[in-house]
């Protein structure tokens, strides 16, 4: 079974934002050293990683033919038995509940990235194995 799957998709463009105008309160505070040193001294945050939002998905129905396809490939792997219903998108407890925001959306993967997968092969045990979901790159046609 192949320990990395690439799958290729095209990624939907993010509309170009302008940053915003601070508040006026900044402008005005701005001007003096006590609030430039209040204002350093304030805890950055970290930049949120972008989610990149894909056309279509890859689902789990296209992980299991991917991972059957390669299983052809050897005269073992042909007489395993792999559907969709066998591969689990993983995710820890702690980002159930922004699976969305993190590209996945129940059984389908949504945006760009790597993404664990569980796949539970019939008289076999658990494997786990990592899915990347990267940009086509358009070429043009000749």
């Amino acid at each position: 079974m192949p320990s990395h799957i690439i799958f290729y998709r095209t990624p939907i463009p993010e509309p170009e934002t302008t940053p915003q105008e601070a508040p006026s309160r900044s402008r005005r505070a701005a001007s003096s050293a006590a609030a430039e040193l209040d204002a350093a001294s304030e805890p950055l945050k970290p930049p949120k990683s972008p989610i990149i939002a894909i056309f279509g998905s890859v689902s789990t129905a296209d992980i299991a033919v991917s991972i059957k396809a390669a299983l052809d490939q050897t005269t073992q792997g042909a007489r395993v038995v792999i559907g969709p219903e066998d591969i689990t998108i993983l995710a820890a407890k702690e980002e159930q509940n922004g699976l969305l925001e993190k590209g996945v959306e129940g059984d389908r993967l949504k945006a760009l990235g790597d993404f664990e997968v569980e796949a539970h092969v019939k008289g076999g045990e658990a494997v786990m194995r990592t899915v990347s979901v990267r940009a086509q790159e358009n070429i043009p046609e000749a």
